[in-house]
C-alpha cells in the first residue's frame, strides 16, 4: 500500500486532552478520532489493527468448537426486564442508552448479550439431547459510562467478543468453562500478552464462579493480588483444579489478611468468563433424559478487543512512538523512499516493492515527497516492527537498511537478500 493513496492524518504534536501514552499515540497516528466523549470512528490503521486481533480471537474459538453468530444490537428492554437487569441507575441498567421505537417498544443499545443469546438458542431447542450449544459473535457495544477517559481503554463504545454457552448440567458448564479459560490464555499469548487469571466480584452478569483475565500494566486502573508461583503455571494447560491451588484475586474480593505475602500490582483487565447458572435461562424450560422440564445452565465469556490495543500501546511505546509486536501490527513491513526525486532511489523503491507484493507480505510504502526527518518520524509513530529504507547511498552499491524499530539495530542488506532477511524479522 502507497502512503500516498492511504489514509493516515497523523499529528506532530500530542493533543489536547489525552493524558496516557496509548491514547496520545492513537491520535498521532491516526488511527482514530474522537467524535463525542467516549465514542472514536476508527480509521484504516486502527481497523487493522483490530482485524489482526479480532482474527486471533476467531481462530481460538473455532479450534475448541465455538459457533460464530450475530446478535442485534438493539434489543427489545422486554428481554432485559424479563432477567432483572433492566432498572434505571443501577449497574448495566444505568448505563443502558434506551429509546422507544415506530411503535411504542422500549428498546435498548446492548451493552451485552446474555438475554437474547439465551432467547435465541433457546426457543429453537427442545431436547436435551442437543446441548451443550456454544455460540460467540465480534460486535460494537454501548455503554453510557459517565465519565470515559484514556482513549479506548475506558470509552462509551467499544469491540467486544462475546460468547455463550448452554448446558445439561454443571459438569458440562465446567468442562467448556475450562476450555474458554485455556482458549483465551492462548489468545493473549498469540498477542505477546502475558495474562493472569484472577478470581472476581461477578457483578452484575450474576454466577457461580468467574474469572477476571489480567494484564500487568502501568496505566491500569485496575489492582490484582498473586501468587507469584501462578505464572510459571500458566505457561502450559491448566484445568481449574490446578488453578485453584493458586491465589489470584482481584482488590474487590482480596482476602486482607493474605495481603503481605501477595504480589501487589496495577493491571488492566482484558476478558472475564462466567459460569452464571440459570440466571438468563428461567424462562426457557426443556425435558430432560426423565422428562422433566428445566432450565439449562449458562457461560459467559468476554474479550475486550478494542481496549486490547490501548493496553499493547502502553506496554509497548517509547518517546519517538508505537513499537509494535509483530503478532498484531497493522503492516509487517515500512518501505522508506528517503529522496523520491532521485532516480536510483526510486528504480529501486519500485523494484522492492515489486519483490515485497509479489510475497503477498503487508507492506506500507513511504512514497512522500517530505523531509528525511520528517519520514524517519513517521516511520517510528506508526511503530511498524521493520523499517527498509531506500537511500542515495546505499542505492549506489544496490543495498538497503533494514531497521528493527524495537532495539533501534541496522543492518546493510544487498537487493538480492532481502526476503531472507525479511523472513527472519
Amino acid at each position: 500500500m502507497l502512503l500516498s493513496k492511504y489514509f493516515i492524518p497523523t499529528l506532530k504534536h500530542d493533543p489536547a486532552g489525552a493524558h496516557i501514552a496509548s491514547h496520545k499515540l492513537m491520535l498521532r497516528a491516526g488511527m482514530i478520532r474522537q467524535i463525542s466523549a467516549g465514542i472514536y470512528s476508527w480509521l484504516p490503521l486502527g481497523i487493522r489493527v483490530l482485524s489482526k486481533i479480532t482474527n486471533i480471537v476467531k481462530r481460538r474459538m473455532e479450534e475448541i468448537g465455538a459457533l460464530e453468530v450475530a446478535l442485534p444490537l438493539v434489543q427489545p428492554a422486554q428481554l432485559w426486564r424479563d432477567s432483572g437487569r433492566f432498572c434505571e441507575g443501577k449497574g448495566l441498567g444505568g448505563e443502558m442508552l434506551c429509546a422507544k421505537d415506530s411503535s411504542g417498544q422500549d428498546m435498548l443499545i446492548a451493552p451485552s448479550a446474555e438475554e437474547v443469546a439465551s432467547y435465541v438458542t433457546l426457543h429453537n431447542i427442545q431436547s436435551y439431547k442437543e446441548l451443550p450449544k456454544v455460540i460467540y459473535q465480534v460486535s460494537w457495544k454501548f455503554r453510557d459510562e459517565i465519565r470515559p477517559r484514556h482513549g479506548v481503554m475506558r470509552c462509551r463504545e467499544f469491540l467486544m467478543k462475546d460468547a455463550y454457552s448452554f448446558h445439561n448440567n454443571l459438569d458440562c458448564a465446567q468442562r467448556w468453562y475450562e476450555k474458554f479459560l485455556n482458549a483465551y490464555l492462548r489468545v493473549y499469548k498469540d498477542m505477546g500478552l502475558q495474562a493472569i487469571p484472577v478470581a472476581a466480584d461477578s457483578g452484575d452478569m450474576g454466577g457461580e464462579m468467574n474469572h477476571e483475565f489480567h494484564v500487568i500494566s502501568n496505566q491500569g486502573e485496575s489492582t490484582i493480588y498473586y501468587e507469584d508461583s501462578i505464572i510459571n503455571a500458566l505457561k502450559q494447560e491448566i484445568s481449574l483444579r490446578e488453578l485453584e491451588k493458586f491465589y489470584s484475586v482481584s482488590s474487590d474480593v482480596v482476602d486482607t489478611t493474605k495481603k503481605e505475602q501477595l504480589t501487589k500490582t496495577t493491571s488492566v483487565e482484558v476478558g472475564h468468563i462466567f459460569i452464571q447458572g440459570d440466571k438468563y435461562t428461567q424462562n426457557h424450560k426443556i425435558q430432560n433424559d426423565q422428562g422433566v422440564l428445566f432450565s439449562p445452565i449458562t457461560c459467559a465469556y468476554g474479550v475486550g478487543i478494542s481496549r486490547i490495543i490501548g493496553l499493547i500501546i502502553e506496554n509497548n511505546n517509547d518517546e519517538n512512538g508505537i513499537i509494535w509486536p509483530k503478532e498484531v501490527a497493522p503492516f509487517d513491513l515500512y518501505v522508506i523512499n528517503l529522496k523520491y526525486s532521485d532516480e536510483k532511489c526510486s528504480e529501486m523503491f519500485y523494484k522492492l516493492k515489486t519483490v515485497l507484493d509479489a510475497k503477498r507480505l503487508q507492506v506500507l510504502y513511504d512514497d512522500l515527497e517530505d523531509s528525511v526527518g520528517s519520514k524517519f518520524a513517521r516511520a517510528d509513530l506508526l511503530g511498524i516492527p521493520v523499517q527498509i529504507i531506500v537511500s542515495p547511498r546505499n542505492s549506489a552499491s544496490n543495498s538497503l537498511e533494514v531497521k528493527d524499530r524495537r532495539t533501534g539495530e541496522v543492518t546493510i542488506v544487498s537487493m538480492d537478500r532481502i526476503l531472507d532477511v525479511v523472513s527472519t524479522c
